[in-house]
């Protein structure tokens, strides 16, 4: 009986032990199912375009045109031209009317797409995106972006910094790219690096398809040499300043050249200027 008892007791010893470890497995939260996640993040997406779209919508109307579709878009992060805006109406447009109601909207917007266009990216299936996998991509779609900058555009994306951008981190940056494709979500990335051109003076050429880096350069060398030509005649009044002195004021001296030496004197050597300029 006493052994019984013995037994009884480590029994209920190990019963209050099993006790307390339920207790413990009690308090640690149980996983999130992933369909509720699917739930609460398109929930989530839904407030903030309702709230994008009550602002934007600026007559009322519960509904939004192409000039309010586009400061919409605006609102969340995402630039398009009014002519963009316009094709993304016709395409959602179910009833016609040439504006879109908040559900018409919200099909801009789809998961479906973003997993679509991010299988497309991850050549190696990997279930994440390097930066060699964006440079093809980029490099297949027209934009030439060297390796540093490609790779400056991936941490833009890659919010826990470990060099691979996962399925989460895209949807969170391009969630609120309307009608996401490969091309859409290249046009939005490139809007966020700027080239560099080697130079402190000259702001940076914004990278894109739509512009090409040569058009940059010549239009950049264009306008040196309008600005050139247009402040020699000071250039003119300066280096006489210099060397010289002005005997009366800056209006004066130029109207003394002119009367004197003619009105091309204004401009002599604003030709190697020019050459000197434009490179």
């Amino acid at each position: 009986v006493g052994g019984s008892g013995e037994e009884r007791g480590r029994g209920g010893g190990g019963g209050g032990g099993g006790g307390g470890d339920g207790a413990a497995v009690a308090l640690q939260p149980a996983p999130m199912p992933a369909l509720t996640r699917a739930a609460t993040a398109k929930s989530s997406t839904r407030l903030k375009l309702e709230a994008a779209f009550a602002a934007a919508d600026d007559d009322h109307s519960g509904e939004v045109d192409v000039k309010e579709l586009r400061g919409l878009l605006k609102r969340l992060g995402v630039e398009r031209s009014e002519k963009e805006c316009d094709e993304l109406v016709k395409r959602v447009d179910t009833d016609k009317s040439g504006q879109l109601s908040i559900d018409e909207v919200e099909q801009l917007f789809e998961t479906a797409k973003l997993k679509a266009t991010f299988d497309e990216l991850d050549t190696d299936h990997s279930g994440t995106i390097a930066a060699d996998e964006l440079s093809d991509a980029l490099k297949k779609l027209g934009y030439n972006v060297p390796d540093k900058q490609c790779k400056e555009l991936l941490e833009k994306v890659d919010q826990n910094s470990d060099g691979q951008v996962s399925f989460d981190e895209f949807v969170a940056f391009f969630e609120f790219v309307p009608l996401a494709s490969l091309g859409s979500i290249a046009s939005h990335l490139m809007g966020q690096v700027a080239l560099d051109v080697g130079s402190d003076l000259a702001p940076p050429i914004p990278a894109g398809k739509d512009i090409p880096v040569w058009e940059c350069l010549v239009v950049g060398g264009l306008a040196g040499c309008v600005s050139r030509t247009a402040t020699a005649p000071l250039e003119r009044i300066k280096i006489q300043a210099q060397t010289r002195g002005l005997a009366g004021s800056i209006f004066g001296e130029l109207r003394r050249i002119v009367k004197t030496e003619g009105p091309r004197a204004l401009f002599a050597g604003n030709g190697a200027n020019l050459i000197r300029v434009f490179p």
